[in-house]
């Protein structure tokens, strides 16, 4: 699996991203490019999310 996202850029976690950050505005020209985010991993404090075609994850912390 980790030969699978080697060439994945993980961009850390969204809930610390500020407005006009490198990586909001990654994941906004994905979505804007046509490209979708699937959740590729979920539990109670944390949710993957992945794009295979942009090569871009992150993660949001759901933990209280």
């Amino acid at each position: 699996m980790e030969n699978e996202h080697r060439n994945m850029r993980d961009l850390g976690c969204a809930n610390g991203w500020p407005d006009g950050s490198l990586e909001k505005r990654l994941v906004e020209m994905a979505h804007k490019a046509g490209y979708h985010f699937v959740v590729t991993s979920h539990n109670p404090t944390d949710t993957v999310y992945e794009c295979k075609e942009a090569g871009l994850r992150y993660h949001i912390d759901s933990s209280d």
